[in-house]
């Protein structure tokens, strides 16, 4: 007599087991996903967090459990406000007393965000969209019904499918930011870092007599803090002396540049063959603006 066995994608509890590749995967989001995901535990000292950062150049990392539940996130601006003088410095100053070692072996549960915008497998894109305007996140963890991590979504990935339905007559003038913030070479990492805490913008113009020579981003940032040379610098063990640098110290040497009558579909190609997400808008060889991958998606999402 054969014995009956429940079906796999069914939990004893008689519920679907949307742990299952089975039933992840038909989804209307499937092919906006970005897998693997880059995942840390809650426990994994921040120094783990920023080399993956460093090595992958993924902005977010998700923070799991060891059943891939979804804890937290990390971006490069929650690096940055942990080291470079933001809110979450406070844990550097009163925990660690300052002492550069102690602070990059702190958990990443201290600087994760823990209510996390998240999307199931199942949502509709446009539910998607409308959550990442509403709550200003250029990504979020996808999730199954149990809360484990399946996959991670981006406006890049989402501008990627609907670059083709991009229309010809946006411009970049349109769209473009003319109040921008812009940083010198000889500005300190600690003052620019104030800047894009106090904007948002993970990336800023570096210029010499308003013409752009480079841009400083958030990843650079965190690149320099995953490669080793702030504990060169400090020698007496304070992490401020391991920040005592400037911009010109480590941003990109050299910026990508737009004309103010290119069209948003041209604009966006142009960070794709660069992999940049900010494009200076010059005109007659001076700065006029910025235009970033959140301005496009922002406006052609809902355009479309």
């Amino acid at each position: 007599m054969r014995r009956y066995r429940e079906p796999r994608f069914l939990r004893s509890d008689g519920k679907p087991n949307f742990s299952t590749r089975i039933y992840e995967l038909p989804s209307e989001i499937e092919k906006y996903i970005s897998r693997p995901v880059i995942t840390v535990t809650s426990t994994s000292p921040i120094s783990y967090v920023i080399k993956k950062m460093s090595t992958t150049g993924k902005r977010r990392i998700i923070v799991t459990d060891s059943t891939m539940k979804l804890r937290g996130i990390i971006t490069s601006t929650d690096i940055i406000n942990y080291f470079c003088g933001g809110e979450l410095f406070k844990i550097i100053r009163y925990r660690h007393k300052n002492n550069i070692y102690s602070a990059y072996n702190e958990p990443a549960e201290s600087i994760m965000t823990k209510g996390v915008v998240k999307a199931l497998f199942n949502e509709k894109i446009v539910s998607i969209i409308e959550k990442m305007i509403k709550y200003n996140v250029g990504g979020m963890p996808i999730v199954n019904e149990d809360d484990k991590v399946i996959g991670i979504i981006t406006e890049k990935d989402i501008l990627l499918e609907f670059s083709e339905k991009m229309p010809d007559n946006i411009y970049v003038k349109d769209l473009m930011k003319k109040d921008i913030e812009v940083v010198y070479p000889n500005t300190s990492i600690i003052e620019a870092a104030k800047i894009m805490l106090d904007t948002g913008y993970r990336r800023l113009p570096v210029v010499v007599n308003n013409k752009p020579i480079g841009v400083l981003a958030a990843m650079d940032i965190v690149r320099y803090l995953a490669s080793g040379t702030p504990f060169k610098r400090a020698i007496s063990g304070r992490i401020e002396e391991g920040l005592e640098i400037n911009v010109s110290d480590i941003a990109t040497t050299f910026a990508i540049k737009i004309d103010l009558t290119d069209t948003v579909k041209k604009a966006f190609e142009v960070m794709l063959e660069n992999n940049v997400g900010l494009l200076i808008v010059e005109d007659e060889q001076k700065i006029k603006g910025i235009i970033t991958e959140r301005d496009i998606f922002y406006n052609l999402t809902l355009e479309i």
